[in-house]
């Protein structure tokens, strides 16, 4: 069996969490003879600044720790250049109406910086599917995270050994009014669905209204595809820089 391995999304506090993904879920995959290749697609900044909540935070973007993980491709774009300058955040964010209503669940907007970093957590992943089409290589399963997480025990070995397609793997938690979309393990068949949701957002909030991360991923990929299973392969919590 041979698995992509691929990490999405600004770095932060991976240098506090690598040794956990190391025990955690590299080992569990040696140990049970599952070949992997790593791909990590990720943002750069010459601040390393990162928006949290309302508050910019700094952030250590060095890529030797996620060398440490000997990536099979890795790419780092700038956040702004590579993406944002480009993006009509209106598309996804109607200014009027958060200044009106502000963060209304059923008549308001999310928090714009909140939604911002979705809209590039969302790109990080469209880009690292790309990565990995590009490779040419075949999988049978690929296994999406975010590098800022620290994983508390070892991965449940079953949860990839048996993933069947047409299917995905998400934890429970993490989970608000929807999904969790921060990881998520499926054939290969299936990322393409995980992987450009992004593209059907301008769409989304025409027809269907704010943009909320878990309910947004829980509506287009209930329409996509007719098997989610919510299970808690690890433990895992979000570090925050």
């Amino acid at each position: 069996m041979r698995i992509a391995l691929a990490y999405y999304g600004v770095l932060r506090s991976f240098k506090d969490v690598y040794k956990s993904h190391i025990e955690n879920i590299i080992i569990v995959l040696l140990e049970n003879s599952i070949e992997f290749d790593i791909y990590v697609h990720t943002w750069k900044s010459g601040k390393y600044v990162t928006q949290i909540w309302d508050k910019l935070q700094n952030f250590d973007n060095n890529l030797d720790y996620i060398n440490v993980l000997h990536p099979y491709m890795i790419n780092a774009e700038d956040q702004d250049e590579s993406f944002l300058n480009n993006l009509n955040f209106n598309d996804y964010f109607k200014k009027e109406i958060w200044e009106t209503v502000g963060d209304n669940r059923s008549k308001g907007e999310w928090w714009p910086t909140l939604l911002q970093n979705y809209l590039c957590a969302l790109e990080s992943k469209r880009r690292l599917y790309n990565m990995i089409k590009s490779s040419n290589n075949n999988y049978d399963a690929v296994f999406y995270l975010r590098p800022d997480i620290l994983i508390h025990n070892r991965l449940d070995i079953n949860s990839i050994i048996n993933i069947k397609n047409n299917t995905i793997i998400v934890p429970s938690n993490y989970a608000g009014d929807g999904y969790n979309e921060q990881i998520g393990i499926f054939s290969m068949d299936t990322a393409s669905y995980y992987s450009t949701i992004i593209d059907k957002l301008k769409e989304y909030r025409i027809n269907i209204g704010r943009i909320v991360a878990e309910e947004c991923f829980k509506y287009h990929i209930d329409k996509m595809l007719t098997n989610v299973i919510q299970y808690d392969f690890f433990n895992y919590e979000i570090r925050r820089p």
